[in-house]
């Protein structure tokens, strides 16, 4: 099939953006900013007061075309199933030593809770978005790291009447994103107080000190999530948003064929940047005899090709205490690193629910599985102890290796096929270990630094921090 085009939506009526202000020591640049037909940006008063309640205003609507891609042919898995090695088994035992970590910045306060979204840029600054603590309902904050200090933004209000739904902020901006050109774009996705056919998702691009609101006409869905990657952005279930460079285009995932069971309802389809062209996603679709089939897709320029995954095989010796009997095994895939064309490393875990007499339970073993551009082999931590375990977002580190964040936080890294556990440094001499939790990790886009963001803890004190490689 063709790629085709469809004008679902038409420019909308225009307003001026809602102003910032900025917590830094300096204030937004006065310069003008380029700007698009039919998009209007209006600085605001470098010194708007942050306390003033915003309101809901009207934006432009973006021009959104609907693409139907071609549907490449599938590559099936190699092998078909990864068979379980014993309980003791690990194949992530360390075998070197990690590269360096430097603490950069602990927060004084807790202003900051955890990031919603982390983003970097190819000249090294860091941005993130919070949510407002605090009485009523306010748009969040947009942070920079610009190598030596943080900068605050307060983020507009969203660009759009609800009614919205009276238990969660409307303002809240899930994701950011950093184009090649240095524009900052924040998205949300309010939640409405019923069903509507109001807009679902907004975008507040910040360029050169000055913030930009837009809608994208697309249906609203309950509390529907939204991530951003490069020029995609992946928003509800199975639907994404592509930038062109000139144009929005609007694409349904295609359910995954070749998928294998996986684990629970897959609400959170991720968007992955790999080399060029290459992007990839983690797919979900309703199994034929009830359950959920998870797959995996590759966007390759002009249309996605599933690429075929190994299911997980029965336990080995000693995965499964005694008294328990296995009633199935799904796979939980939680994130993609993109090293190369024929350098693919997806990593979850393997789910057992397992049955102890009159009750059920469900066991997680940690896994990695390893995409060569042919075929796949999977490689295992240990069963034994910790039973509730797995890994939960992987990294590039821009050298051809990966960091990995485990569910409980601790740091993995992946070098020429040997792994070693990463230490993050503490902050104002905490006597032992001082780091709390590690909640996301970036690269540097073009570069070999990673930075790690996560919370530091001094005694019953536990505040948000910042770390970096190299």
């Amino acid at each position: 099939m063709a790629l085709g085009a469809l004008v679902l939506a038409l420019i909308g009526c225009t307003a001026p953006s809602p102003g910032i202000s900025s917590s830094g020591d300096e204030r937004p640049s006065a310069e003008t900013a380029r700007s698009s037909p039919g998009k209007t940006r209006v600085p605001s008063p470098p010194d708007a007061p942050a306390t003033v309640p915003p309101q809901p205003v009207a934006a432009p609507t973006l021009l959104l075309r609907s693409a139907k891609p071609f549907r490449l042919e599938p590559v099936r898995a190699r092998p078909t199933a990864c068979l379980q090695p014993p309980a003791r088994a690990d194949d992530f035992r360390v075998a070197g030593k990690a590269p360096a970590w430097k603490g950069l910045a602990a927060d004084k306060d807790d202003a900051f809770a955890a990031p919603l979204g982390v983003a970097a840029a190819a000249d090294g600054t860091v941005w993130a978005v919070h949510d407002r603590d605090g009485a009523g309902y306010r748009p969040g904050r947009l942070r920079r790291w610009d190598g030596s200090a943080w900068r605050v933004f307060d983020i507009p209000a969203v660009p759009f009447s609800g009614p919205f739904d009276s238990y969660s902020n409307p303002h809240t901006a899930k994701q950011v994103a950093v184009t090649p050109d240095r524009q900052v774009r924040v998205f949300g996705s309010p939640q409405y107080a019923h069903r509507s056919s109001g807009p679902a998702m907004f975008v507040h691009t910040f360029d050169e000190g000055r913030w930009r609101s837009e809608v994208f006409p697309v249906a609203a869905e309950p509390d529907a999530s939204v991530q951003a990657r490069g020029p995609w952005v992946r928003y509800g279930v199975g639907r994404a948003l592509h930038w062109t460079g000139s144009a929005w285009r609007s694409y349904r995932l295609p359910a995954p064929q070749l998928g294998v069971p996986g684990y629970g309802g897959l609400q959170d389809v991720s968007m992955f940047e790999g080399r060029g062209d290459e992007f990839w996603a983690i797919a979900g679709r309703e199994g034929d005899g009830g359950g959920w089939r998870t797959g995996l897709l590759r966007w390759e320029g002009t249309g996605w090709r599933e690429i075929g995954m190994p299911g997980v095989g029965g336990p080995g010796r000693g995965v499964l205490k005694s008294g328990r009997r296995l009633i199935e095994t799904y796979v939980m895939v939680n994130d993609v690193a993109v090293l190369g064309a024929g350098d693919v490393w997806v990593v979850g875990a393997a789910v057992m629910l397992v049955e102890t007499g009159e009750d059920e339970e469900v066991d997680f073993r940690p896994m990695a599985m390893h995409w060569d551009g042919r075929s796949w082999s999977c490689h295992w931590g240990p069963a034994a102890g910790d039973r509730s375990e797995w890994f939960q977002h992987a990294e590039p580190d821009g050298a051809g290796g990966m960091w990995v964040v485990s569910k409980a936080g601790k740091l993995w890294h992946m070098s020429g096929g040997r792994w070693s556990r990463g230490r993050l440094p503490g902050f104002g001499g905490c006597a032992g270990p001082s780091v709390d939790l590690v909640m996301d990790l970036v690269v540097r886009p073009g570069g070999r630094q990673v930075y790690a963001l996560g919370t530091h803890r001094c005694g019953r004190v536990v505040r948000s921090a910042l770390w970096r490689t190299g």
